[in-house]
Formats: C-alpha cells, structure tokens, sequence
C-alpha cells in the first residue's frame, strides 16, 4: 500500500489499485472519455495533496465538499464504531481523528481554494436529501455532467451486492457492508439516522448534539471533546456560502 495510508491495505481486495498515484493516472485516462467523479476521505489523501499541489492545476478538474451537521457525523461514527472491533476506538480521540478529522476536511477546502479557487464548492447534505433532485442537478452542472431524471434512485443489491459489483467495489465485503451497508440495502437517497440535540441553539445557531445514543459515560466525553475541537472548523465552512453550489 502507498506511504500515506499503509493501515487501509487490508480493507481491499488483492485486485484494488495499491498507490494514490496510480489512483491519479486512472482518474487522468478515464477523463478524457467522461466526466470522472472521484471520491474520497479528507483524512486518507492530506499528506498526498499537501506533497501534490500540481493535483489541482488541472483546469478540468473540480473540486466539490460534502459538509453534514458535525453532532450527526459524530453520532454517526459512534454507532459505526459500536462493534467489538471498532469499540475500542471511541476511547482515544487520536484514533477517532483518523476517521472523522474536519480539520483536515478544513485544510483541504482551503489549499483547493488557493490553487483552484473557481473550482472549488461546498454542497451540504442536508440540501442532498432534503432536496436531492435538485441538489443533483446542480451538482451536475458544476462539474460538466448531463443530469438524469430519477438520478437520485438506485437499485438496492442487499445481499447479491458483491456479485453483482456494479459499484465496481474494491473494498472487501466486510469493510464495504460496515461503512456504506445502508446505502447497499438502500434504493434512493433518504434522510439518515436522526440524533438527539440540544432544544436551543447556540451562539453559531446550531443545535448541539447531546450523544445520547452513546451510554458509557467515558466514550460520551471522548465524543464531546472531539466535537469541541473540530467545531470551530465545521463553523467555518459552514460559513464559507461564497462557495456554495447553488440548487
């Protein structure tokens, strides 16, 4: 696996591309038939594109971030964390950061912004499943893509998921179903899971979560604490509407 994220090998099959730069190269061929939509954790590539400024003098190239309330993402975390496998995770705030890092996500904004700043926007999820046809299709005019009717429809693969492979999935089956198993059993783009928050809003006129969900009392501080730190970072993009794709 490449330098930047050796620890991930093991989430992919034998067949996956095995280097960022590689990635790149087949992102660049296909590109030259089609409009590509390449997705990706900020916390995964930072050191990449930290060491790659040329990634963003494509002029072809877009760059588009999804931002969710950061109380839900936390939330969502959490209960994706609630295996044994994963438990022991929620009790150190390093390793949670490795996963759900906006600071990073925040870093990333704005090195695109500095190299690539009429091509770099900010779509909320809240827009995407409140109002995803037309979310989508502004998606689509942002990034050059001829928009479909229904885009936002599916088929769900349940269990033939991995057979039928039309995600062209290169994840392993394990890893696949425990990260994105709702959307394999899904048929359109819904509303996720709701978390409990606070009945007021505070002072960035946000309702702060109350991580209700999370019973042990350790975990619920180490989620908080996470919270506090990336916020002001959330807040931040949050704000940045100049970059807004606009439905």
């Amino acid at each position: 696996m490449h330098k930047y994220a050796p620890e991930h090998a093991k989430d992919f099959n034998e067949t996956a591309i095995t280097t960022y730069d590689k990635v790149a190269e087949k992102i660049r061929e296909y590109s030259k038939e089609k409009v590509v939509v390449a997705k990706s954790m900020s916390t995964v590539i930072q050191d990449y594109y930290n060491e790659n400024k040329d990634f963003f003098k494509d002029p072809n190239r877009k760059f588009v971030f999804i931002i969710r309330d950061l109380g839900d993402i936390i939330s969502s975390f959490s209960s994706r964390f609630s295996s044994e496998k994963y438990q022991h995770q929620l009790n150190d705030i390093d390793s949670l950061k490795r996963f759900l890092n906006i600071k990073a996500l925040s870093d990333f904004f704005k090195i695109a912004k500095e190299n690539a700043k009429d091509r770099t926007y900010l779509m909320r999820a809240e827009d995407l499943y409140n109002k995803p046809q037309a979310t989508l299709r502004a998606f689509c005019k942002t990034i050059g893509a001829k928009p479909k009717d229904d885009m936002h429809k599916f088929p769900a693969y349940g269990k033939d998921f991995m057979q039928k492979n039309k995600w062209e999935e290169n994840r392993t089956e394990e890893t696949a179903r425990h990260w994105s198993g709702t959307a394999i059993e899904s048929s359109e783009i819904g509303k996720p899971t709701s978390y409990d928050k606070v009945t007021e809003k505070d002072k960035n006129g946000i309702y702060p979560p109350t991580f209700a969900e999370q019973t042990d009392d350790n975990k619920r501080k180490v989620l908080f604490e996470l919270y506090n730190q990336m916020l002001p970072y959330y807040v931040e993009m949050l704000n940045d509407k100049k970059h807004y794709i606009k439905s």
